[in-house]
């Protein structure tokens, strides 16, 4: 696909993207890099924030999936890969009120 061996051809994408990486928020990047032979590369980069603590841990965040979507509190754990009781010592912790057991009816 490349023709050449890529691996041959080395960037310090460390240099040149070190104010980008440790930007706040989302962003893209694109940077056209020339090889010493003359062959040009169009580099992408996207770059997002990672938080420090999942989403669920955070008060609105939660309470707006939980009340507002009414989404399960199943729902929200396999989405993160933890337990519906994680979710909901978080609901508890920040006193969100909680649905009854059960399946979903448009009723509750």
């Amino acid at each position: 696909m490349y023709g050449d061996n890529m691996s041959e051809r080395t960037f310090n994408l460390t240099a040149l993207f070190s104010n980008h990486l440790t930007a706040v928020g989302v962003g893209k990047m694109k940077q056209t890099l020339k090889a010493e032979n003359g062959d040009s590369y169009i580099l992408e980069i996207s770059v997002a924030k990672i938080p420090n603590k999942p989403l669920y841990q955070d008060r609105a965040w939660l309470a707006k999936e939980y009340v507002d979507k009414q989404r399960t509190m199943q729902e929200i754990a396999d989405q993160f890969g933890v337990t519906p009781m994680s979710i909901h010592g978080w609901v508890r912790k920040f006193d969100i009120p909680s649905r009854p057991r059960g399946r979903r009816t448009p009723s509750n």
